[in-house]
């Protein structure tokens, strides 16, 4: 049981540094949104504007 509550936890933890890899309000996150056709290009300037902001 133990284990098994171990192993959930190391797959959240995976989960969530995943999911801060890809975060849309950083660079490397707008590229990653652009490059798998989740965003527009003009989303993708929109976005960068606003990190310049």
């Amino acid at each position: 049981m133990e284990e098994e509550l171990e192993l959930q936890e190391q797959l959240i933890i995976e989960e969530v540094e995943e999911l801060k890899e890809l975060d849309i309000y950083t660079e490397e996150g707008i590229d990653e949104y652009v490059d798998d056709d989740s965003i527009s290009p003009t989303e993708q300037g929109f976005m960068k504007g606003y990190l310049g902001a």
